[in-house]
């Protein structure tokens, strides 16, 4: 399962805008997972604020220390920089979560703002506070829910300063969010996992590397850590071994190229990382029970 730091691998759908760019305000997503070809979102993260929730189907959101279910009706914000993935509880059945991500900018307006020092930075800054869940059926999540609907309608509608609406119901949002988790942060905040940060390291030299040939000492290199360390680290992160990481997150660039390219096999296996073509055949089927020429076929046809 890979890892980005921000999603993009919506193989069916149209080139997804990348919020990180200079400009970002806020992107609203309706997330269906069947769109996805792993039928997953994979492990990420972003420096952005998140609110979603669980419009149907029930959906498992992983952190690198938790698992939970959410419901239909349930609701969950994640904080800025933390690792998490999601996925259907149910392959078979239909599964969705609306959400947004929006840059704390987009309410505070300005670095070192005085609502960016009372409001944000607070919670932001507070380790221990990575995600908060929001039961359904509880008043607060309707409440939280039937405001972010406004947002989302208002985003749809693009009317004449519709932006200024979904400001407007982010800010009511946020307030709801932060009277609830307020009394959370005044306890001590935890320092960041050292494994998650080592983590994050790797992940982000994979991404930026994986087109090249690496190692295993590379990776662990990355963040000035043992092949052991590196080993124990993905495993208790992501259950999952840094070399079966690589492949997958390769695979995934893969299937970008043969979804949105004309590129042939033998470029996109160089492109990739793969030793050669044959090699990168081999594992596609492997892991997808298709040839790469036939999954391109499905696609096109």
């Amino acid at each position: 399962m890979a890892v980005q730091k921000m999603i993009l691998i919506d193989h069916n759908q149209k080139e997804q805008i990348d919020p990180e760019n200079e400009g970002f305000l806020y992107q609203i997503n309706e997330v269906c997972f069947g769109r996805y070809f792993w039928g997953n979102v994979p492990y990420h993260w972003h420096t952005f604020l998140e609110f979603s929730y669980v419009k149907d189907g029930s959906i498992e959101y992983s952190f690198a220390e938790n698992k939970m279910i959410l419901k239909e009706g349930d609701a969950l914000f994640i904080n800025s920089n933390v690792l998490h993935s999601s996925r259907p509880v149910s392959k078979n059945k239909k599964a969705t979560a609306v959400d947004i991500l929006f840059d704390h900018r987009f309410l505070c307006g300005s670095y070192n703002s005085t609502l960016e020092r009372t409001y944000f930075l607070p919670l932001m800054a507070n380790a221990s506070l990575p995600f908060y869940m929001f039961p359904g059926g509880e008043p607060l999540t309707g409440e939280l829910i039937e405001t972010f609907d406004a947002a989302v309608a208002a985003d749809r509608e693009r009317a004449f300063g519709y932006e200024s609406t979904v400001q407007s119901q982010m800010a009511k949002l946020w307030l709801k969010i932060l009277n609830e988790l307020n009394p959370l942060l005044q306890k001590k905040n935890s320092k960041t996992s050292v494994s998650i940060t080592r983590m994050k390291a790797m992940l982000l030299f994979i991404s930026e590397h994986y087109t090249e040939k690496i190692t295993l000492d590379d990776i662990a290199a990355s963040a000035t850590i043992s092949r052991r360390e590196c080993c124990r680290c993905f495993h208790a992160v992501l259950s999952v071994t840094p070399t079966n990481y690589l492949t997958q997150y390769r695979l995934d660039a893969a299937i970008q190229l043969l979804a949105n390219t004309s590129k042939s096999v033998l470029e996109i296996s160089e492109a990739c990382g793969f030793s050669s073509a044959g090699y990168f055949s081999k594992v596609f089927r492997s892991y997808t029970g298709q040839t790469p020429k036939d999954f391109r076929k499905g696609i096109v046809g």
